[in-house]
């Protein structure tokens, strides 16, 4: 067994590394679950909810602390079940960063939100109208979906979804979908 004071230690470096490579752990890991997790065939490009990148960070934030306080609280019975606690609540947030994305397919879009069980799916047959928002010069566009049936998709386009935009024309003209731009002056 570890004793008391190498531990403490291990939770010092564990806790410090997470720290310095919590930046690139939040750009890489919630863009590579959905990519790996969700695959399916003549998928487009995955897209990444902005909450996911945040809820991930909470999560590493929540380490980050349960480190701190075991480091701090010497291992003593109190801290250790703290630190239970809050390495239950960073699996809980990583859990719900994780299932977060939207998958652009030829079939149609797939959608699942934040913390959300079960994965929507909608044919391009069934979007009523696409508006694209462009309020300031330089910032990437809002993209709104509105389904026929009155639910409401929107997100903020990146690069991915910049590049699949001339597919998502053909499939916006394939099926008479109106689409309403709003560029900034």
């Amino acid at each position: 067994m570890i004793d008391q004071a190498s531990g403490k230690h291990l939770f010092l470096v564990l806790g410090l590394s997470l720290l310095f490579f919590s930046p690139i752990l939040i750009l890489i890991i919630p863009t590579m679950i959905p990519m790996t997790l969700y695959f399916e065939k003549y998928t487009w490009v995955y897209y990444t909810l902005g909450e996911s990148y945040l809820v991930f960070g909470f999560g590493l934030a929540t380490l980050i602390v349960c480190c701190a306080i075991l480091f701090l609280g010497k291992l003593k019975k109190w801290a250790v079940s703290v630190g239970i606690i809050l390495t239950v609540l960073a699996c809980f947030l990583f859990y719900g960063s994780a299932v977060g994305f939207i998958a652009f397919a030829d079939e149609g879009i797939t959608y699942r939100g934040i913390f959300e069980n079960e994965k929507k799916f909608f044919g391009w047959d069934e979007i009523g109208h696409v508006k694209i928002e462009q309020l300031v010069r330089g910032t990437p566009p809002e993209i709104t979906f509105t389904l026929k049936d009155g639910e409401v998709l929107s997100f903020t386009e990146n690069g991915h979804v910049r590049d699949i935009r001339g597919s998502m024309r053909a499939k916006f003209q394939k099926y008479n979908i109106p689409m309403e731009h709003t560029y900034a002056d």
